[in-house]
């Protein structure tokens, strides 16, 4: 059982990760918009570390392995959380950019945060098992 649950969570994290970054055009055009300069480097961060993750999972057997996709998905969520930060402040402050135009990304990237996380805490849970 834990076999089942450990690969359909690294599958999991693959399908976000792969979804996070064909969707990174919706990002994308949001950041434009926000006057912080350094959104597009938590973006990025988010979805480099997303995809590093996803390529890791594929090979998702020993301890080595386990150790960068934990803290790929970790770093991921961080840059993530840095990320709905600055968005956040930049909605508060009036600018340019209003939440109807931001809430997918905000949702998106929020699922998506919510999936590494919980999935991380899962890969921990069920590492004892082989695959």
């Amino acid at each position: 059982m834990k076999e089942k649950v450990f690969n359909i969570t690294r599958y999991s994290m693959f399908a976000i990760a792969l979804i996070q970054l064909a969707l990174s055009q919706i990002h994308i055009g949001i950041i434009t918009k926000v006057f912080a300069t350094n959104v597009g480097f938590y973006l990025f961060l988010f979805i480099i570390f997303g995809i590093v993750v996803a390529f890791n999972s594929i090979n998702l057997r020993s301890n080595k392995n386990m150790l960068l996709d934990i803290v790929g998905s970790i770093v991921a969520a961080i840059a993530g959380i840095k990320y709905l930060s600055i968005i956040m402040d930049d909605l508060n402050s009036g600018n340019v950019l209003t939440f109807s135009e931001a809430k997918w990304s905000i949702a998106f990237t929020s699922i998506a945060i919510a999936g590494y996380l919980f999935g991380t805490i899962i890969l921990l849970l069920t590492k004892g098992e082989k695959t």
